[in-house]
């Protein structure tokens, strides 16, 4: 007879590796669009300064992007971090 202690523990052990792999799918269709988004909004932006502000965020979000091969929750940092690059070169672009 197994013992149910151990059993709801591989199950919670499955559980969790499930919900991790589903959140990385997530976050990485999430960053997806949100590159799509900044590319759309950096070609039509003609401001110098916002331009390289822009860059400097998406670097941000890029180590974050790096880290989240370690560290999987700080891929939704990244999309944070994308949303206001996209921001910054376009106000009005829409979520």
């Amino acid at each position: 007879m197994a013992d149910p202690i151990k059993e709801a523990a591989s199950l919670r052990d499955v559980a969790n590796a499930d919900k991790k792999a589903a959140d990385a799918a997530l976050y990485a269709a999430q960053i997806a669009r949100q590159r799509e988004r900044y590319a759309a909004a950096y070609s039509r932006c003609s401001d110098g300064a916002r331009q390289e502000a822009a860059r400097g965020i998406c670097v941000a979000a890029a180590v974050f992007e790096n880290d989240a091969k370690r560290m999987p929750t700080r891929a939704k940092r990244a999309v944070e971090l994308l949303k206001h690059a996209v921001f910054m070169l376009d106000p009005k672009a829409p979520a």
